[in-house]
C-alpha cells in the first residue's frame, strides 16, 4: 500500500513538471502578440507629426473604422484593427480637414488634405470700341463784302431802271435756281435790258451770276454790257459778252470803239451756265479776268488776264438782259447778279 502511494506521488510531480516546462518555453504573453480590444486608441499625436502605426500582425477578415478628421486640414491616426483595409477618406469642399484616408494594413488611416480652392476664370476680353467718325473739315468761309446785288423780293425796282416793254420783265421760278429773273425781248424790238449800279473810275470788284437763253434766231445778242455814256466818241460798251449762231463770246472795245474778241465757246438753248468776271476799271490800264461755269478762261491772248480799255466816257454801268433788234424773240433769264470783293462771294448764288 506504501508503494502504491509513492508511485501515485511521483506521477502527480511528473505532471506537474511537465506542466511547469511547457509553460517555460512558451513564454508570458506580450502586448505585440496579443489581440487589442476593438476601439481602443493608442492617444493624440502632436498637431502636424503623423502618428506612427503600431507593429503587429492584423487579424484577418477585419475592416478598420475611418478616424475622426482633427481640425486644421490634419485627421488622427485610425485605430488600429486585427487586419482589413480602411475606407477612403473624402476631401471637404470648403478646405477643412477631410475624413480619414485608406487605412494601412493593421494601422488606422491619416485624415484626408485640406481641399484647395478653385481657379477663378479668367476675364473676358472687353470689346473694342466703335470707330468715332471725326468730321471732315467744312466749306471754307465766304469772305469779303458784297457791294451790290437785286433782290428778287423787290420786283423790278431792285434795278436802277428797267429799258422794256411793259410786262416782258419779272420775277418767275426755276426748278433749278430758285426765283430768277426773266428778260423777253420780243421779235424787232430793241432791247429788254436791266441797269445796275454806277461804277468808278479805279476800282475792282468782281461779279457772279448764271443765264439761261432761248434765241429763236442765229442774230447776236448782248446778254450783258459794262456800258459807257456817252455812247459816240467812247468805247460805247468796254466790255460785253453776246451770243450768236450758237456760240458766246467776250469782248473788249477801245476807245476808238474796235472789238478785240477774247474768248468764245459753244452754247445751247435752254442750258444754264455760270459767269464770273475779275474787273480793274481804267481807260487803257483796265483788266479783265474771266470764269465760265467755274473755270478760269485763257483769252485769245494766252494770258488769263486782258490789259485794256475797261472804263470810258463820263459814266459807266452794269447792264443784264438782251440788246439788239432782230427778227425772232430772245429771252434771258439770269440770277440775281453779286458784286463783290471777292470772287467766292460773287459767285456764292450763282
Amino acid at each position: 500500500m506504501t508503494h502504491h502511494r509513492l508511485r501515485r506521488t511521483a506521477a502527480l510531480f511528473a505532471a506537474a513538471t511537465a506542466l511547469t516546462g511547457c509553460a517555460s518555453a512558451t513564454g508570458p504573453a506580450t502586448a505585440s502578440d496579443a489581440a487589442p480590444a476593438r476601439g481602443t486608441a493608442p492617444g493624440k499625436p502632436a498637431p502636424g507629426t503623423p502618428a506612427a502605426p503600431p507593429t503587429g500582425t492584423p487579424a484577418p477578415g477585419s475592416t478598420a473604422t475611418p478616424g475622426t478628421p482633427a481640425p486644421s486640414g490634419t485627421g488622427r491616426q485610425g485605430d488600429t484593427v486585427p487586419g482589413g483595409t480602411g475606407t477612403s477618406g473624402s476631401t471637404d469642399s470648403s478646405g477643412s480637414a477631410g475624413s480619414a484616408g485608406q487605412g494601412s494594413t493593421g494601422s488606422g488611416s491619416t485624415g484626408g488634405t485640406s481641399g484647395t480652392g478653385g481657379t477663378g476664370g479668367t476675364g473676358g476680353t472687353g470689346g473694342t470700341g466703335g470707330t468715332v467718325s471725326t468730321p471732315g473739315p467744312g466749306p471754307a468761309p465766304v469772305t469779303g463784302k458784297i457791294l451790290w446785288t437785286p433782290s428778287t423780293a423787290k420786283g423790278a425796282s431792285a434795278f436802277n431802271d428797267v429799258q422794256c416793254k411793259s410786262g416782258n420783265f419779272g420775277v418767275t421760278g426755276d426748278s433749278a435756281k430758285g426765283k430768277v429773273w426773266r428778260a423777253f425781248q420780243a421779235a424787232g424790238e430793241e432791247r429788254c435790258e436791266t441797269v445796275g449800279p454806277d461804277l468808278r473810275n479805279g476800282d475792282t470788284f468782281y461779279l457772279g451770276w448764271s443765264s439761261r437763253v432761248n434765241i429763236a434766231d442765229s442774230d447776236s445778242r448782248y446778254v450783258f454790257q459794262l456800258k459807257c455814256s456817252p455812247s459816240t466818241g467812247t468805247a460805247n460798251h468796254p466790255i460785253e459778252i453776246d451770243i450768236a449762231n450758237g456760240r458766246v463770246r467776250l469782248q473788249e472795245w477801245d476807245t476808238d470803239h474796235v472789238a478785240h474778241a477774247l474768248w468764245t465757246a459753244p452754247i445751247a438753248n435752254d442750258k444754264w451756265h455760270s459767269y464770273a468776271l475779275k474787273i480793274h476799271l481804267g481807260r487803257t490800264d483796265g483788266t479783265i479776268d474771266f470764269w465760265y461755269d467755274g473755270v478760269k478762261q485763257t483769252f485769245t491772248t494766252g494770258s488769263g488776264t486782258f490789259t485794256g480799255t475797261t472804263w470810258d466816257g463820263d459814266r459807266n454801268y452794269l447792264k443784264w438782259g438782251s440788246y439788239h433788234p432782230s427778227p425772232g424773240d430772245a429771252t434771258n433769264t439770269f440770277t440775281s447778279p453779286v458784286m463783290a470783293t471777292t470772287l467766292a462771294l460773287a459767285t456764292s448764288t450763282s
